[in-house]
């Protein structure tokens, strides 16, 4: 009978530790999933080569991952790239024939 309660009690205690991870950091590979389809996104799309800087997980956003993200030959353009609600991605960057370039006065 004490043996039952010591394996029971740590297979709920291993599901309860599992969980808190699940919830703050996403399922086990996912960030590096995410990341993967954010840069494969990127490149794709702008046909540039792009580094992920820090990614997080949101459960409260039905499990999304957001990031924020740089082009490789211009890192202090950091701009962000996430999942939507319904997991389709959104982005802010603006490449740079699009950008307005500084006035010099």
């Amino acid at each position: 009978m004490f043996k039952a309660f010591w394996i029971i009690s740590s297979i709920v205690i291993s599901g309860a530790l599992f969980f808190t991870y699940v919830f703050y950091h996403g399922p086990p590979g996912g960030k590096s999933n995410a990341s993967q389809e954010f840069v494969e996104y990127l490149e794709e799309k702008y046909d540039e080569e792009f580094v992920v800087d820090d990614i997080y997980y949101d459960f409260f956003t039905n499990g999304t991952y957001h990031a924020w993200v740089y082009p490789k030959e211009r890192p202090d353009y950091l701009f962000y790239i996430g999942q939507l609600r319904n997991h389709e991605i959104d982005e802010t960057y603006r490449p740079l024939s699009d950008r307005e370039e500084p006035s010099s006065s």
